[in-house]
């Protein structure tokens, strides 16, 4: 699966809670910015670290992994697959100079809502501090 965006930041969510916080985030009124693309996975599990760092070949400027919280996976072991994988894809980050701090991992339930948009407005934050676009790509 290629990764293709217009986006600066691509979250990856798992399809159960954290999807249904995005949905909840909506229902309070709570905003994210624009240029965040939410790309729902059947299980946060099922993200590779080569999908992560394809979003940067793409065009993203950061990746968001908005994975369940460890006890209410679904799919029993998704949510610490998921920790792995990103660990792993921060470690593959580093060493090509992408820089580990434009991966970040979050797990939610569904009931967060205003933290899920929170959380994306931070980390849309975070990334523009240090990762600059010159004018004729904005």
């Amino acid at each position: 699966m290629k990764v293709r965006s217009q986006s600066n930041i691509i979250i990856f969510s798992c399809g159960w809670y954290p999807a249904i916080a995005a949905d909840n985030a909506g229902v309070v009124g709570e905003e994210y910015p624009p240029q965040a693309r939410i790309i729902t996975l059947t299980c946060a599990g099922r993200l590779t670290p080569a999908l992560i760092l394809d979003a940067f070949g793409s065009g993203a400027r950061g990746v968001l992994v908005a994975a369940c919280k460890r006890e209410l996976c679904h799919y029993v072991n998704g949510s610490s697959t998921c920790e792995q994988v990103v660990a792993e894809a921060k470690e593959l980050a580093e060493l090509i100079g992408i820089g580990a701090e434009r991966i970040h991992l979050e797990t939610f339930d569904t009931e967060e809502g205003k933290r899920f948009a929170d959380c994306v407005k931070e980390f849309c934050e975070k990334i523009a501090q240090f990762v600059t676009v010159p004018v004729e790509q904005q």
